[in-house]
């Protein structure tokens, strides 16, 4: 039905008392709907054309009482106001119209205008009805296509979100590979700092999933400063003089310029642990002399992988040490170089980290983080 659309039922066995009324209610309705009986009124009520019914109480198969009890009685139909044709004396019929859920009452014989003052205000009641009910429907419309506009704009933020990921891992893994120019062993080594810094980070709890995995990606750019260290000092295969070593340790400077003032937390991460990656636990590092909480938790970490890979790895200037001494030695460093509860997670794993030190294991590379993110922009 329509909201401007007014229909009658009118439900009235006798032929000219039907006839009579016709005559009242045709011009007071869009469209007079008219029954025999009862049961024949309830399947026109079902129709879902009805907005008022006008019954007679006395009809065969089904009274007016029991076509309004079971048109009160359905969630289809219920809403229908039902107004029904009494006699004079008819009390008895009224109070059982009531408990069935009659809305209204007229007395025969019907007196015209009461009938169309009747039927006038069920009209009004009827459409302003219609008149919610519609624009409740019209909100729900706008609220659905709000809804689905707001999905597919979250939808697409997801995907730029992802495609922004995706581009700031690429610029990340170029960033740290940028330092293999320098040293054909940085390659490997960048990429078993990120490990051994994951495994360190999850045994310690202290961060989330995702704040492991953006320090484990920062902590492949630790050496970015190496780029600005000349090849003499970087290559040199025997112990660097004073002067050398002090330009050496100008690396994490460099690192830091190159990777702060940026708003990507990875990058700012990243940035904290190239300046503080040689910092000591009691203060006796470079390049601020920083000690104990005062040095970022992230480079803290760092620090123990670094020296760690740097023990276990053949260099121009050392031989490789064996896997037990490597961690005896991390052990010995406990409190003056590194955060005894770092190490302490660090040996916890010793297990995990000598796999990923003999190449047991394979390195972990975000694999799983780049699929779910080339997924989400397919």
């Amino acid at each position: 039905m329509t909201a401007d659309r007014f229909n009658i039922l009118l439900a009235e066995d006798d032929e000219l008392t039907r006839r009579f009324m016709r005559l009242m209610l045709a011009s007071e309705c869009d469209e007079l709907l008219e029954a025999e009986d009862g049961a024949a009124a309830l399947e026109i009520a079902r129709t879902g054309k009805v907005d008022l019914i006008v019954s007679d109480i006395m009809m065969p198969h089904c009274t007016g009482i029991e076509l309004c009890a079971q048109v009160k009685g359905s969630p289809a139909t219920q809403m229908i106001p039902v107004v029904l044709c009494t006699a004079l004396d008819g009390d008895d019929d009224r109070l059982k119209g009531l408990e069935a859920g009659a809305d209204d009452f007229i007395t025969k014989p019907i007196n015209q205008s009461e009938l169309i003052a009747k039927v006038h205000n069920f009209r009004r009641s009827v459409l302003l009805q219609k008149q919610v009910e519609a624009g409740k429907f019209e909100a729900e419309r706008m609220v659905k296509e709000a809804t689905l506009e707001l999905r597919d704009t979250i939808e697409q933020l997801k995907i730029a979100q992802a495609e922004a990921a995706l581009a700031q891992l690429d610029v990340i893994h170029r960033l740290a590979a940028a330092t293999e120019y320098k040293d054909s062993d940085t390659g490997d080594h960048i990429r078993r700092i990120g490990e051994y810094t994951r495994i360190t980070a999850r045994c310690l709890g202290w961060f989330s999933d995702h704040e492991i995995g953006t320090i484990a990606q920062a902590s492949t750019m630790h050496d970015l400063g190496k780029i600005g260290i000349p090849d003499y000092i970087l290559m040199k295969p025997g112990l660097l003089t004073s002067e050398e070593f002090e330009q050496m340790k100008n690396h994490t400077i460099l690192g830091w310029r190159l990777l702060s003032g940026s708003t990507t937390p990875m990058l700012q991460i990243a940035a904290r642990i190239a300046r503080s990656h040689h910092e000591k636990w009691d203060g006796t590092g470079y390049p601020d002399g920083l000690s104990r909480e005062d040095i970022p938790p992230e480079a803290r970490i760092v620090a123990v992988a670094d020296v760690f890979d740097a023990l276990r790895a053949q260099r121009c200037y050392k031989p490789e040490y064996p896997l037990d001494q490597c961690f005896e030695m991390v052990k010995a460093s406990t409190d003056q170089h590194f955060d005894p509860e770092i190490v302490e997670a660090f040996l916890t794993c010793r297990d995990e980290m000598a796999e990923v030190s003999m190449g047991v294991t394979q390195i972990h590379d975000d694999d799983d983080e780049i699929e779910h993110l080339e997924r989400a922009t397919a």
